[in-house]
């Protein structure tokens, strides 16, 4: 018979690769790099990036995309193992898919010609708020600036006096009330 006081036996977790600590930054890390490493192995052994055929870089991103996948699934466990090989091969071959078609639809652009530096077309953008003075212009805005500057102090030279004159006449009849 069984004691009472037994417990039922615990079911312990499986194994983890990766202690939790370093999961974080070790998941991403070497998801990542092994997709880039084995890319990167995949083509140079095929003779090259510029010898490749577009069916041969979809073939290795692929490739880089199962091996990525595959490694994410083995950290989180034999389950995830199929699904993430699947679900990044997918990835990998259709991101190199979408990147073939705009390398095909940027060779077949014609060359742009010269662009202007970026602060010029900053500068001539309608929606800027600043725009490029030529030298004329800008001693024009300041001769402008000067003129305003001059009636401004020829007003204040004005209330002056005038304060002056005020002050005068308040000291002329406090002179005379003070004779009376």
């Amino acid at each position: 018979m069984a004691d009472s006081t037994s417990q039922p036996p615990r079911k312990l977790a499986p194994p983890r690769f990766i202690p939790p600590a370093l999961s974080e930054t070790a998941y991403p890390a070497l998801k990542t790099g092994s997709g880039f490493v084995s890319r990167n192995v995949t083509v140079r052994a095929w003779g090259g990036d510029e010898k490749l055929s577009d069916t041969q870089r979809v073939q290795a991103s692929g490739l880089a995309g199962c091996i990525s996948g595959t490694t994410g699934g083995l950290m989180r466990g034999p389950r995830n193992i199929l699904p993430g090989a699947f679900v990044f091969t997918l990835g990998g071959i259709l991101g190199q898919l979408g990147l073939n078609k705009y390398l095909r639809h940027q060779a077949q652009q014609p060359a742009p010609g010269p662009q202007e530096p970026l602060t010029e077309r900053i500068l001539s953008s309608k929606w800027s708020p600043f725009s490029r003075l030529s030298d004329e212009k800008y001693i024009e805005i300041m001769e402008e600036k000067i003129l305003r500057a001059e009636a401004d102090i020829a007003l204040i030279d004005d209330r002056i006096s005038d304060l002056r004159l005020k002050i005068q006449e308040r000291d002329q009849r406090a002179s005379t009330d003070i004779n009376k």
